[in-house]
């Protein structure tokens, strides 16, 4: 006899399971398993042992913890917002502007105290006088100067400023602050004609043109020494821009830092006073500067030890500050920055 449809539980009278015997059935098939290897898609595996993961027969243990999208973990940068190359684009931009300014300034300083080139120089184009109203505006352009470059250099005001604006720009801004309160000061300058020696005619006076050069052409090489282009915040706005972090350079006592610990001082102050025609203006701008320098350089060295400590303690101890020593101090191993 063929069976029907209704013998194989197929037909409309055939009988259906009940839900409670099904369950009862499911959980016999749960339990009859050990420990921790009830294959996935049994109800209640993962509750069965809440402190051992399960088992699969094939594919060994299996966490019940969702797995990390890599998306999530690991963000893919957002392209579509054009603020974030404008951005690097101005940062670079208000960095290279920045240099470009100072590096003419500098160069118009050159003229201004070799009283050549440029239109207005230290001892000419302004009104002359040896009054003491020349002699409070000159002090106190040397003042502004000093003061500008010495509390933007400190490390408590960069912490602050950078609150302010981007850190890629600290340095740049430096810069440009430093730039703008030179020209004020050349701009504002008043001459002080009375000359006090004049080489002029004499043998000396091709030794005073040629100290005046090598002063500097000494300062610009220092520079160089240390790096330039971080010294002017042109390293920070080009990595900014490349889209990386700029570490910290390397303490360097090579070249010129054996015999001095302050050469860009030493070339200005060279600058300063190799001159064959010396004036009472020429004077004060020199002693107002030379006064400046020894002010600085202990604010200066007091952040290096606080930065460096022993290091920088044991390198001055061996170089002196800005008088050159006769012989390089031995190369120090240290790491760090120095200026």
């Amino acid at each position: 006899m063929q069976p029907t449809m209704t013998d194989l539980g197929f037909g409309a009278g055939a009988a259906r399971p009940s839900p409670w015997r099904e369950t009862a059935a499911r959980t016999a098939r749960k339990d009859s398993y050990p420990p921790g290897l009830a294959p996935i898609g049994v109800p209640g595996a993962f509750r069965k042992n809440p402190g051992r993961p399960p088992v699969h027969p094939a594919r060994g243990l299996v966490s019940d913890e969702p797995r990390p999208s890599a998306a999530r973990s690991a963000p893919e940068p957002d392209h579509s917002n054009p603020s974030r190359p404008m951005k690097k684009a101005l940062v670079l931009a208000y960095g290279v502007a920045s240099y470009g300014l100072f590096f003419v300034s500098f160069l118009y300083l050159v003229g201004f105290l070799a009283n050549a080139f440029v239109p207005v120089s230290i001892d000419t184009g302004g009104e002359s006088s040896s009054s003491a109203m020349a002699l409070i505006v000159n002090l106190g352009l040397v003042t502004l100067f000093g003061i500008q470059h010495s509390v933007m250099a400190r490390p408590g005001f960069k912490r602050a400023w950078t609150k302010i604006i981007p850190q890629p720009i600290e340095r740049s801004t430096y810069v440009l602050a430093s730039t703008i309160v030179l020209i004020a000061m050349m701009a504002f300058w008043q001459p002080m004609p009375t000359t006090l020696w004049d080489l002029s005619g004499t043998a000396f006076e091709p030794v005073a043109w040629g100290a005046f050069a090598f002063g500097w052409a000494f300062l610009l090489f220092s520079t160089f020494v240390i790096n330039h282009f971080d010294l002017f915040g042109l390293r920070q706005v080009f990595l900014f821009f490349r889209g990386r972090q700029p570490g910290a350079l390397k303490f360097t006592t090579r070249i010129v830092y054996r015999f001095v610990r302050h050469p860009l001082y030493l070339g200005w102050m060279i600058a300063m006073w190799a001159t064959p025609t010396m004036t009472v203006g020429h004077l004060v701008f020199a002693l107002g500067f030379t006064l400046y320098l020894f002010v600085a350089v202990p604010l200066e060295e007091r952040d290096l030890i606080e930065e460096h400590g022993e290091r920088y303690r044991e390198y001055r101890r061996s170089v002196p500050a800005v008088i050159p020593r006769l012989v390089p101090a031995p190369a120090s191993p240290a790491e760090g920055a120095s200026a």
